[in-house]
């Protein structure tokens, strides 16, 4: 199996295909710019971009007038961080929402998405390279939890059946 989001997503948000976008846009991002991509994520420039592309009907005039919303790792750790404090919900930078961003980082998405099918496809690549880094973690893949869930099941059976044999095994001797 190849999971090409995790990995994508991965690269992405690393700013792995920031030179590729600039290269779509015909323009070289500032070291401003560069700095809001790497504190991006939900609601953000990127996010609020695509969806300036894609239906901009959708988009409220008033992502123009917010500002940052930046966090430290130590508080992305605290659950629902962006809506804590009076947080409206959003991590990066929507007020430098562009549609041509969105375009081009789709197209940049769209064409490494390619490469990495294509890789697979004929050998070149292989699907455990291209996972994103949280699939080491065990707690992160998608079946963990039933796993755990049935090997807890499956050690509760085999402890009660054991101490049932052993207590029906103990009162049969003792007669």
């Amino acid at each position: 199996m190849a999971s090409l989001s995790g990995h994508l997503a991965w690269e992405f948000l690393r700013g792995r295909y920031l030179d590729k976008i600039e290269a779509a846009l015909g323009r070289t991002f500032s070291a401003e710019e560069r700095r809001a991509f790497s504190e991006d994520a939900h609601g953000g420039w990127w996010e609020t971009s695509v969806m300036l592309h894609l239906k901009p009907h959708l988009v409220a005039e008033s992502y123009r007038d917010l500002p940052p919303a930046r966090y430290s790792t130590s508080r992305k750790l605290v659950r629902n961080y962006p809506l804590r404090d009076g947080g409206e919900g959003y991590v990066g930078h929507p007020a430098l929402a562009d549609p041509a961003f969105g375009k081009a980082g789709g197209e940049v998405l769209l064409a490494e998405a390619m490469e990495v099918v294509t890789g697979i496809l004929d050998g070149r690549l292989r699907p455990p390279d291209r996972r994103s880094p949280f699939f080491n973690v065990p707690i992160f893949r998608t079946n963990f939890w039933p796993t755990l869930g049935g090997a807890v099941l499956g050690i509760a059976v085999t402890a009660a059946w054991w101490l049932s044999r052993k207590s029906s095994g103990s009162t049969s001797t003792d007669s």
